[in-house]
């Protein structure tokens, strides 16, 4: 009876320390960030801005910069999951992307990366971040731009709806007759004539263009049409393309 006492008394003791040790412990579980706002600043002094609800992270609005193509920011709703290691990522339609990852319960560091663009001068770019719990502030009231054409390339006058550009590439002197389709938006299209003149003689192709790529200029009051696109049917000379995609930049 002693010995089996004994056997009984051990198997519970065993039995103790095995779930001890098995039992997880609130730090195994991760790290549970608090739920709400959250902000911070990139290194690039861009907002980041999102929510907390859950396991998911929603609304991530993000600032980023494309090099000499000026600062954008993301505004597409969206909601991400939360994984056990406490990172999550959110792809931007456009192609920039935010990543993070909650070291405690009030702070997450990550990085905002834009990817290259075919536009020179829009080299890929990387930015970090940090951020902590807070009021998220009211997005900002879109911001509707005006978009200009370059109608000159030698001097960089603008202009609506133009009805000639001074062109100057591949022996296109300008596009004139423009009847516009469209004009203002993500592209604008057109249909007209154009001029070439090589070695004295002049021809006059009909031609369809196609203006696209809008940016903020520099100073941020307007927007101006960075792609050209364009479409010749006629008669050309050798060695003009019959249809090309350029960019200013």
């Amino acid at each position: 009876m002693r010995s089996a006492r004994r056997a009984t008394v051990l198997l519970v003791a065993l039995g103790g320390a095995a779930a001890l040790l098995g039992a997880p412990s609130a730090g195994a579980e991760g790290i549970v960030p608090v739920e709400g706002g959250w902000l911070g600043t990139t290194s690039d002094q861009l907002r980041v801005t999102f929510y907390v609800v859950g396991d998911n992270v929603v609304d991530a609005h993000f600032g980023f910069r494309w090099g000499f193509c000026g600062a954008y920011g993301s505004t597409n709703r969206n909601e991400d999951t939360i994984d056990p290691a406490g990172s999550w990522s959110y792809l931007d339609p456009s192609g920039p992307r935010i990543e993070g990852t909650f070291v405690g319960p009030e702070q997450v560091e990550g990085k905002v990366i834009a990817p290259s663009r075919e536009t020179p001068g829009c080299p890929e770019t990387e930015a970090t971040f940090t951020a902590a719990p807070g009021v998220v502030p009211p997005p900002p009231k879109p911001r509707h731009y005006r978009v200009f054409a370059i109608v000159d390339e030698a001097t960089g006058q603008r202009s609506v709806r133009p009805r000639r550009i001074v062109f100057g590439r591949h022996h296109i002197v300008r596009f004139y007759d423009l009847r516009w389709k469209s004009f203002g938006g993500s592209a604008a299209r057109a249909t007209g004539r154009a001029l070439i003149e090589v070695r004295g003689r002049a021809y006059r192709p009909s031609a369809r263009l196609v203006l696209s790529d809008p940016s903020v200029s520099k100073n941020h009051r307007y927007k101006v049409y960075e792609g050209t696109y364009y479409m010749l049917r006629g008669p050309l000379p050798r060695g003009v393309p019959r249809h090309l995609q350029i960019f200013r930049r």
